[in-house]
């Protein structure tokens, strides 16, 4: 690399012992080591513009850019030297490495305590629920219900009308043509607002918190879910 090479290049040819004996062949000596911090300048200056800013300060040029590479700064005038980059101890970088690694340690997920089982039930039991893909034709809000959305379902056979308390967590204008897992021989319920023919099934604790099932890509309004 081009600061390895002018740092050996300083120490082979020691500058400051041959300022007492040769200044002609200093200044060649010096002349090389500031245009070697120049292009190095050059290269740092979008990932460090800082201090591409101080040598050119320090330079006393117009611009640091890449057309100027193959320039060769001499026979001018440059300003008194100021400090490129500050020294940093080791102890400052393991105090750095110990605070990101402080910074990257994972955080505590927040989790809720999950909604205790319900009792045991046998394998007829379960055969006894007719869960079904279906397919959202419709949904709307229903006046006068600030939670309520009706559904109008295909269900493979025969559309089902369904109400779900859902309103809280979704727009009903991005529920057309969505995939939902549907209980189909749920006994049908005559509610104040009209006939709900089933059950959407969703999780969570209600509210805002609602997720409606779906199922994979593929499945057909019908299918039963086994």
């Amino acid at each position: 690399a081009l600061a390895d090479e002018a740092n050996r290049y300083v120490e082979q040819n020691q500058p400051w012992v041959t300022v007492k004996t040769d200044l002609e062949k200093t200044r060649t000596i010096l002349t090389a080591v500031i245009n070697a911090v120049r292009i190095l300048a050059i290269y740092l200056k979008p990932i460090v513009p800082q201090y591409a800013e101080k040598v050119q300060r320090f330079l006393n040029v117009d611009s640091l850019c890449f057309a100027d590479l193959d320039m060769v700064l001499e026979d001018c005038k440059i300003n008194d030297f100021e400090r490129l980059f500050e020294r940093i101890e080791e102890e400052q970088v393991n105090a750095m490495v110990e605070e990101s690694k402080e910074t990257q340690a994972p955080q505590p997920v927040e989790t809720n305590p999950a909604e205790p089982f319900k009792p045991e039930c046998t394998i007829d039991d379960f055969a006894k629920i007719d869960l079904r893909i279906a397919k959202v034709i419709k949904a709307e809000k229903v006046e006068g219900a600030d939670r309520l959305l009706r559904f109008v379902l295909d269900v493979g056979g025969p559309q089902k009308t369904v109400m779900a308390a859902i309103a809280t967590a979704y727009k009903p204008e991005d529920l057309n043509g969505k995939i939902v897992v549907f209980l189909a021989n749920l006994k049908p319920r005559q509610m104040r607002f009209g006939l709900s023919e089933g059950m959407i099934l969703a999780s969570g604790t209600g509210g805002t918190d609602i997720f409606m099932l779906s199922a994979d890509t593929g499945a057909k309004p019908g299918q039963e879910i086994h």
